[in-house]
């Protein structure tokens, strides 16, 4: 017989990438969420955290406001909130302007004095381009010499010719 589990984090919405938009008025949200089932009966000592690659970043208990650590205070809007309910109410985290390094594993945690419950889910912060020229030049001695210049990109492109 398996135990019977009264919290269980049922999706973690975390995006696979989110593309920074260089566009002022272009600005869609970047919102992660933690969706989870918890009886009433197993919420005393309730915690969440999230994390970003393993350092926590976020800390919400209900009956205090949410807490945010490390490099990402004043990134993420504590305000927000996806539920009026007392146990979900500020269990996602809404960023205000991103930035490239926040690329990594982001984990949701959920505890109770009686049960832990965590997934993790990678996202990749994409910072487009802000130039971009290819071109080639041929060489007196019958080669070709090309060149590829971008600015301002993250990731770092990987560039093969073929």
């Amino acid at each position: 017989m398996s135990p019977v589990t009264c919290l269980e984090i049922t999706n973690l919405r975390v995006p696979s990438s989110y593309s920074i938009s260089r566009d002022e008025g272009d600005h869609k949200p970047l919102i992660l969420g933690c969706d989870y089932d918890i009886d009433e009966s197993e919420s005393k000592g309730f915690v969440l955290k999230w994390k970003h690659n393993e350092l926590q970043i976020y800390q919400w208990i209900p009956s205090r406001n949410p807490v945010v650590f490390s490099a990402f205070k004043g990134h993420i809007d504590l305000g927000y909130s996806e539920s009026d309910d007392r146990l979900h109410k500020h269990s996602a985290l809404k960023f205000i302007n991103p930035i490239a390094n926040y690329t990594g594993n982001y984990t949701c945690q959920v505890q109770t004095y009686q049960s832990v419950q965590s997934r993790t889910a990678h996202l990749q912060i994409i910072v487009p381009e802000t130039d971009f020229s290819l071109g080639f030049q041929r060489e007196t001695n019958g080669s070709t010499v090309v060149f590829c210049n971008v600015g301002e990109i993250f990731p770092r492109p990987e560039v093969s010719l073929l």
